[in-house]
């Protein structure tokens, strides 16, 4: 893993021990930095989305989906190996141009996919 790929689980986590989605989670400098908003594709199914908060600096960029594990039948560009493969490609792209990279993970409706978002932020 690239120490320039910062992840965030945070809503994932909350998930896992029961709790509610938080609203916000914070950057790996402990700033409250990503809203997480839920987005409903029907009347059961739907997913978590993350911005960047206004003062926070971070950029989203265009790269962002959801991943299902290394299944057979997942789509190649939803499995953890591609995801993670791609990640960290683009870590070191952004680490050359001088910027940190977050990826925000959050829940969909299927509990087998997990979505995420990726953001870059400049050295400070």
């Amino acid at each position: 893993m690239n120490d320039n790929l910062h992840i965030n689980n945070e809503a994932i986590e909350a998930v896992n021990e029961g709790r509610d989605v938080p609203a916000y989670v914070q950057d790996f400098e402990n700033v409250r930095a990503f809203h997480i908003k839920y987005h409903s594709t029907d009347g059961w199914r739907g997913y978590y989305e993350s911005t960047a908060t206004k003062k926070s600096g971070w950029k989203k960029i265009d790269y962002e989906g959801w991943v299902t594990g290394e299944w057979d039948d997942a789509p190649e560009n939803a499995r953890c190996s591609t995801v993670d493969a791609k990640l960290n490609e683009l870590a070191r792209e952004y680490e050359r141009k001088g910027y940190h990279v977050t990826a925000v993970f959050s829940p969909t409706s299927n509990v087998f996919s997990t979505a995420f978002d990726v953001f870059v932020k400049r050295y400070t």
